[in-house]
């Protein structure tokens, strides 16, 4: 009986202790970030990443425990005026700071390095050779980009100055200079043939010559195939050439002299004697105008014949003058201190003149 009684208290004992116990359990007493999130620096318009964060429930007796049904106050995109970001869990909270930095944006275009080639000729097409073009943004930084346009595409003009580069809304200039285009003006006569005076009948000979294509900004180059407007024999009328190229045309002027076309001829009365031996003969040209020239000494000829009648006596010579052997004649008048029988049959005595 006394053991069953020492048993009943000792029971008694236990249900006191364990009730006292359990009306002191630790409460919760706060909340703390044990570990801060990897990421605390953010550009405006990213969102809160809690990867990495320790959130613990710290208790009344020292204790904590890590939770992570937390919420954090920060969802949305945040902006330039966010610096901390609450972490809740029921009525207690904690903070972590970050930092939120303005966003990089594309801020414009700019050409670091011109094209190869800005100065061009009227009707030449920009060539974008060389060029760099850089996107830049707003933390200063940049990138090399391709795919621009430029708003001169077709020839350009002598009013064109600089060509506009374009990306998106964004712009930038490059300077060109355009130059009158280089156009043929004419051409000229620059050196004249060797040969400008000329007989009737002969033909202009080029030889010698030179003609030049002359171009806007006053150079020149040579050229050969020219025509010119006097390919036969020239004419008294003609003075000069005509020398054309295209639309172009140039002069050179010549000078045309009458051909000869027969000689006249007459012994020098001083040395010709009886039985017509003849030491000496004049000639002169005649012109196919009707002129004449003047008298010269025939350098060689020959007597080919004679004829006779009762005042005169015609002898028949070739001439060899001009390059060319004439067939002329002359006559000589018979007069009363000689017949003809005397003038062609009595020997010449080296002195008796006729």
């Amino acid at each position: 009986m006394r053991k069953r009684s020492v048993a009943f208290l000792f029971f008694i004992f236990a249900i006191a202790v364990s009730l006292a116990f359990a009306g002191c359990a630790p409460s919760i007493t706060g909340l703390e970030i044990a570990t801060q999130p990897a990421k605390t620096a953010y550009v405006e318009g990213e969102t809160f990443d809690a990867a990495g964060m320790v959130v613990k429930l710290v208790y009344s007796d020292s204790t904590s425990k890590v939770i992570t049904d937390y919420t954090v106050d920060k969802t949305g995109p945040l902006t330039l005026s966010d610096n901390k970001v609450t972490v809740s869990y029921g009525e207690f909270t904690a903070e972590v700071t970050i930092t939120v930095s303005p966003a990089v944006v594309e801020t414009g275009i700019e050409v670091t390095t011109q094209p190869a080639k800005t100065a061009y000729i009227e009707g030449e097409t920009f060539d974008a050779t060389g060029m760099v073009v850089k996107l830049v943004y707003s933390d200063s930084t940049s990138k090399e980009i391709t795919d621009y346009t430029v708003d001169k595409t077709g020839p350009l003009t002598l009013s064109d100055n600089k060509v506009t580069v374009s990306y998106g809304e964004f712009t930038a200039e490059v300077t060109i200079t355009v130059s009158p285009a280089v156009v043929e003006t004419g051409i000229e006569v620059t050196t004249q043939p060797a040969k400008t005076a000329y007989i009737e009948g002969e033909t202009f000979d080029a030889t010698g010559m030179v003609v030049k294509l002359v171009y806007s900004d006053s150079t020149s180059k040579e050229i050969t195939d020219y025509t010119v407007d006097k390919t036969g024999p020239l004419t008294l009328s003609d003075n000069k050439v005509t020398v054309s190229y295209g639309e172009f045309t140039a002069e050179v002027t010549i000078t045309v002299s009458p051909a000869v076309t027969g000689v006249e001829v007459q012994p020098d009365e001083s040395a010709y004697y009886r039985t017509m031996a003849f030491e000496a003969l004049n000639y002169r040209n005649v012109y196919s105008d009707g002129t004449k020239g003047g008298w010269n000494v025939a350098e060689n000829f020959t007597v080919t014949g004679y004829s006779a009648d009762a005042e005169k006596v015609t002898v028949n010579v070739d001439v060899t003058a001009e390059g060319k052997t004439w067939q002329t004649s002359f006559e000589l008048q018979i007069t009363p201190s000689i017949t003809v029988s005397e003038l062609l049959t009595k020997p010449a005595d080296g002195e008796t003149v006729y």
